[in-house]
């Protein structure tokens, strides 16, 4: 059967951000899957995580996604029923929505709610399908057996936008959201037919103290961009300090009660911001001439 053959995977970030647990009690997916201009649905519950950084966690205003795993929990059963031409049973399992790639640029939230457009995404998960009757001979004609499988974690990154709200309580931070995605079952054959997944969840996570950063600041001389995390503690001793500077991710670690960080060669205005460990710090802006 016609597929791509190249194999996508989420890349791996230096851990970090808050990350949201989400509750397979209050989420859930609908994955409908259309061939041939015939459609089936089954809904599962959701599981998996979100990873988020946001400007001060305890109000906060802007929200960058820099994770997620959302998983269908069950397996998805499908009959698509076309009459005396036959039948397609099809059988959806492990499938699943991955963020790849580099973390999303911070979105400006209103109110409480976010939106993050264009996020980036593979997906994974196998499309157990057979044929039968006249259904067998026309997906034959496509070129296709009439028992197969479609391997989801063949197609290509894609895009999506995620909505949802952020709740701030007490002792956790509460994160709704959704996401529906439509895609060709076979980028190769888009005639062929559509796999659509609607989802909808709600994830938590503990809110962190973020009384523990003190001071951000951020200097320049001679092109030498010098940034200092100062903690309130030495409790951090030998955790890893993550900042962006214009924009791109860079690590220090915390060497008692301080993290530093020196990027020579800069020019023009470098705006600094600590990502983790999550704080209410204002960016910085340093200006390398």
């Amino acid at each position: 059967m016609g597929m791509l053959t190249t194999a996508w995977a989420a890349t791996a970030m230096i851990a970090g951000g808050i990350e949201f647990q989400i509750d397979p009690n209050a989420s859930s997916a609908r994955v409908e899957l259309c061939i041939l201009s015939e459609c089936d649905s089954d809904t599962s519950a959701l599981e998996g995580f979100i990873t988020a950084a946001f400007d001060c966690p305890d109000a906060p205003r802007e929200i960058s996604l820099e994770d997620f795993a959302i998983r269908v929990r069950d397996n998805i059963d499908l009959h698509l029923d076309y009459g005396f031409l036959g039948d397609i049973f099809a059988t959806g399992t492990g499938v699943a929505v991955l963020h790849v790639g580099e973390p999303e640029p911070f979105a400006a939230m209103s109110g409480a709610n976010f939106t993050v457009f264009g996020a980036d995404y593979v997906k994974e998960g196998t499309i157990a399908y057979e044929a039968t009757g006249v259904m067998c001979s026309t997906f034959q004609s496509f070129g296709y057996p009439c028992s197969a499988n479609f391997f989801l974690d063949t197609q290509p990154p894609a895009t999506g936008d995620i909505s949802g709200t952020i709740a701030v309580e007490s002792t956790q931070i509460v994160l709704t959201g959704s996401l529906d995605i439509e895609e060709p079952l076979d980028p190769n054959n888009p005639d062929l037919g559509t796999i659509r997944l609607t989802a909808s969840l709600r994830a938590i996570a503990a809110r962190p103290d973020t009384a523990d950063v003190l001071k951000l600041k951020a200097r320049c001389r001679n092109g030498q961009l010098k940034a200092t995390v100062r903690m309130a503690d030495e409790s951090h001793d030998g955790e890893t300090a993550r900042l962006t500077v214009n924009g791109e991710y860079f690590t220090a670690t915390i060497n008692g009660d301080k993290a530093k960080l020196s990027l020579p060669g800069r020019a023009g205005a470098q705006t600094v911001r600590l990502i983790d460990p999550p704080n209410c710090q204002k960016t910085k802006t340093a200006d390398c001439g």
